[in-house]
């Protein structure tokens, strides 16, 4: 991941780690974003920016940019990120539980510990 992104996951685990002690939900905080780097793709800085003022202004036409192909990367990582770092840990050998808040951190719920890490992430 690039560096503002690992900056960004230590940052959530840290505010995490002052309200909870899950284990797995330390872990999914520091790995929430894995998914924004799938194969030789990466979210750039730019289409970061981009991608976060489309959702704010108009989702939809994110959403339809949100392609797997070039130049519109960046959004397909931006919105399909969740479901990419989730299938990453599991490949990986990683904890079936980790994936799953992994995979649901921008979904809404009442699981208390996805609801935590979406509030923390958005906060920072």
């Amino acid at each position: 991941m690039p560096r503002y992104e690992q900056v960004h996951s230590y940052r959530v685990a840290q505010d995490i780690a002052r309200s909870s002690n899950d284990p797995y939900l330390l872990q999914a905080a520091l790995l929430h974003d894995v998914g924004k780097v799938y194969g030789k793709h990466r979210m750039s800085m730019l289409g970061r920016c981009l991608a976060v003022i489309l959702d704010k202004f108009s989702p939809r036409l994110l959403r339809c940019l949100a392609r797997e192909h070039y130049p519109f990367w960046s959004f397909y990582l931006y919105i399909h990120h969740p479901e990419i770092g989730a299938d990453k840990i599991l490949r990986a050998g990683g904890d079936q539980q980790v994936a799953y808040i992994i995979r649901n951190h921008h979904t809404r719920t009442h699981d208390t510990a996805i609801s935590l890490l979406h509030k923390v992430d958005s906060s920072r």
